[in-house]
Formats: C-alpha cells, structure tokens, sequence
C-alpha cells in the first residue's frame, strides 16, 4: 500500500509540475525552469534516498565501459523519432520563425524562451537539462521502476514508463492551441522516451546510460538541432 501510494504521489506532483510549468503565462520564464525542475530533484532525492536504503542507490549509478556509446546510439534513434513526429506536427507552409495556428512545436519551443535568451545563459542552461534528466532519471527508472518491481516483477519497467506518459497527460491542455485544441508534443515525447530509458534500465540494471541518453537528447532538441525555430 505503501508503494502505491509513493507511485501515486510522483505522478501527481509530476502531472501538476507539467501542467502549470507550461502555462502560457510563464513562459520563456525563469519561473517555467523552476516548477518544470524543483519538484523533480525533490522527488529524485527521495528515491536516491529509497534506493539507499534498499543498497542499490551505488549499483545503479555505476559506471561501466561502452555507457555513452549505449546513451548516444539511444538518443540518436529517440532524435530521429522526434524529428519525424515534427514533421507530422508542424503545418505544412509554416514559417520557421513565426507561430500559425496548430503550430504546436512552435508552442512548446515559445515555453522555454527566446534562443538568445538562452544563449546568453548556456552553463544555467546546460545545468538545468543535466539536472533535469538525471533527476528525471532516478524519478522514473530508478524510485517508481524499483517501486513496481516490487510488485509486477520484469514488467514493473512498462507500467514505470505508461505512467511516466500520464504523467504528461495535463500539459496537453496547458499547452492546447487555441485553434486546433489539445497539444500531444509532450506526451509523445514521453512515449518515446519512457519506451527507450525504461528498455536501457531493464537492460543495463543501472541509471547511467539512460541518464547520458536523456541529457544528449535534451541538449540536441533545445540547444543544438532545434526541431522548431532559430538555434540557440
């Protein structure tokens, strides 16, 4: 009972993180990194807490020869999933520097600010996507995988990451267009990555190649090889 309610409790803080971090209102704001960040390294340093516990925090961020060739071969076939959802996303004829209606990756990319803005700022930057994902990490494929475990055995890690995709359920609606409705650009990428971390935690046993995997990917998407609008 106590594991599910742990579950529960991740996926609600979560779910509310992403609902009010993309508001319209916040974004390209400082406070958009803040409740997109603080609950999950809240929320991280009581799984690494839980896993301690238990003695496996130190097995699972162990360090093992091949670990960034497995996170960067992941996230360049995550990318390549990615770059083709938002060929499907974006309208066709759209600018790529200017929102139209049903635009949603134009939507997702206005939420985290200007490019220069970001440019001018890149450790913060880069801090914030590290710390982001390992945190993202030792949430999902470490506490609430290790949870489910427990309880479903080898499956635990599928049902980890379809709650990691509810988890996104609400920023469809935060990050709706006012046109065309509710905005699956979150959602999917959680499919997407819930599906690839979860499968190199089942098969790796650790966090690490996953958490070099999500950083690669969040610094290519927002920093390096935008899917959307001018480079940072």
């Amino acid at each position: 009972m106590r594991s599910a309610l742990w579950v529960l409790l991740v996926v609600v803080i979560c779910g509310a993180a992403n609902y009010f971090a993309f508001d319209l209102d916040r974004a390209g704001s400082v406070t958009f990194w803040i409740i997109i960040g603080l609950p999950s390294v809240l929320l991280a340093a009581v799984g690494a807490l839980w896993m301690h516990r238990r003695g496996t925090l130190r097995a699972k961020l162990r360090l093992a020869w091949g670990d960034f060739a497995s996170g960067l071969s992941s996230m360049l076939v995550l990318f390549g999933c990615a770059a083709a959802a938002s060929l499907l996303l974006v309208p066709s004829g759209a600018s790529n520097f200017s929102w139209t209606p049903g635009n949603y990756v134009a939507r997702f990319y206005a939420q985290l600010g200007a490019p220069s803005a970001l440019a001018a700022h890149p450790w913060s930057l880069a801090g914030a996507l590290i710390g982001i994902a390992v945190a993202d990490e030792m949430i999902w494929r470490g506490f609430v995988t290790g949870l489910l475990n427990e309880r479903f055995g080898a499956r635990g890690w599928l049902y980890a990451s379809a709650l990691y995709v509810v988890a996104t359920l609400p920023s469809m609606w935060s990050l709706r267009d006012p046109f065309t409705g509710p905005s699956p650009v979150l959602l999917l990428a959680a499919v997407g990555g819930g599906l690839v971390w979860g499968a190199l935690m089942r098969r790796h046993r650790r966090l690490v190649p996953g958490m070099i995997s999500h950083a690669l990917f969040l610094w290519c998407v927002v920093v390096v090889f935008r899917l959307w609008g001018p480079s940072v």
